[in-house]
């Protein structure tokens, strides 16, 4: 993303830009090959965080706030929308089992926590989405992950809100945050 100078054709000087960030893990950096980020989990045999279901997904609250601080040094500070952040849980849970997801409820307590602190720092967040509202068809895993905030029983398709989902809500309406 390169910066628009009073140099540029006029029409390029309107032009809104929208970085969007996929936040669902971080990693070290190990290569980065034209535009591809080629990364790894451990450094010196040590995880960069506790490990979700997926094999690639690691939780790594910290790296929120370090992704958001450097597009808005990088980039002057563009709107940022963070169109996915979550964690998976193991499909094969059962059905009440499944509804109390602690581990989920954590994870998104710790990356708004640092997402907040990019803001507090100045980062111009404008967006910010859960991935994903419904247990879905994932396309690597099938039925055998489960993102959702509210549990889907893939037999009959109903709907049951997680623990995740009564969290979301509480604090959505509260009035100090």
């Amino acid at each position: 993303m390169k910066h628009f100078s009073s140099k540029r054709p006029k029409i390029y000087q309107h032009v809104l830009v929208v970085l969007t960030l996929f936040s669902f893990k971080n990693s070290y950096p190990k290569h980065i090959v034209i535009y591809v980020f080629a990364p790894y989990n451990e450094r010196n045999g040590v995880p960069i965080g506790q490990r979700a279901h997926s094999k690639w997904l690691y939780e790594v609250p910290w790296g929120m706030y370090k992704a958001v601080t450097y597009v808005k040094k990088r980039y002057g500070n563009p709107n940022i929308i963070l169109s996915e952040n979550g964690m998976d849980d193991p499909g094969n849970l059962t059905f009440p089992e499944s509804l109390y997801d602690t581990n989920r409820v954590n994870f998104y307590r710790s990356y708004l926590k640092e997402l907040k602190r990019a803001m507090d720092d100045g980062a111009n967040v404008t967006g910010y989405f859960a991935w994903s509202i419904l247990d879905n068809f994932e396309w690597l895993l099938g039925y055998t992950s489960r993102f959702g905030l509210v549990y889907v029983d893939h037999n009959d398709l109903k709907r049951y809100p997680k623990l995740s989902a009564y969290w979301f809500k509480q604090m959505l309406e509260r009035k100090d945050s």
